[in-house]
């Protein structure tokens, strides 16, 4: 599905720098995203990435919300091959 979002240079700007994030051998939150690079939408960019042919591993992590309850939260990183290609030290 191509990026039907009207604020194009935002999602594309935001794309760049999360790949760059991820090549850089890092993981990746949705809120992570949106303290770091103002992105609400991860799980977008990410499936936008994966069908630009990168190989972008989820990893589901439990963590406590501010109401202490466990929750699951998705987890972005390269695949330690890519990572590997990449130049980054796993």
């Amino acid at each position: 599905m191509p990026n039907e979002n009207p604020n194009l240079k935002t999602s594309n700007t935001q794309r760049a720098m999360i790949r760059r994030h991820l090549e850089a051998g890092n993981s990746l939150t949705a809120l992570q995203a949106l303290n770091h690079y103002g992105c609400a939408r991860l799980a977008s960019r990410i499936d936008e990435l994966r069908q630009a042919g990168m190989n972008i591993e989820t990893h589901w992590l439990q963590v406590q919300n501010r109401q202490g309850k466990l929750v699951r939260v998705a987890e972005y990183r390269l695949a330690a091959n890519d990572a590997a290609q990449a130049g980054v030290v796993a």
